[in-house]
């Protein structure tokens, strides 16, 4: 019995694990696939930013930041499901949380250097997604 309440106080960590290894490796893997598009699609965004210059190399570290955030929750998915050490997963989903509060906090300066308050309003509903996933996992 006790086996079986642990696995359901972890439940809420997976479904963070999961939301946001399905959120970065999507938004990551795209910028990846179709940079040509995203790029002269932020070459407009940036136009008027003191990011106008740098558009390409942001493009591939946010590219890269994303792609490495989700791929942690995965791996901690993947050896949550071959070893089952829940104290690993939660580590490594607690690392994750961190490089997506990082990421987002990128993203969103680009946002608000951009001028885009709308987009960067809509990435404060993922960043407090992410303060509020810490007290799950920690």
């Amino acid at each position: 019995m006790d086996a079986l309440i642990n696995n359901l106080n972890l439940l809420p960590v997976i479904f963070i694990a999961v939301f946001f290894c399905i959120l970065f490796i999507q938004s990551g893997l795209d910028k990846i696939i179709d940079f040509h598009g995203n790029l002269n699609y932020f070459k407009i965004h940036f136009e008027n930013s003191i990011f106008k210059k740098w558009v390409k190399s942001l493009l591939i570290i946010i590219a890269i930041l994303e792609s490495c955030t989700g791929f942690l929750f995965f791996i901690a998915l993947f050896l949550l499901a071959l070893y089952q050490n829940p104290i690993d997963f939660k580590v490594l989903v607690a690392i994750g949380l961190g490089f997506s509060a990082l990421t987002i906090c990128c993203l969103f300066l680009g946002q608000r250097l951009a001028k885009d308050y709308p987009g960067a309003a809509n990435l404060t509903i993922y960043f407090l997604a992410v303060l509020l996933a810490f007290f799950f996992v920690l």
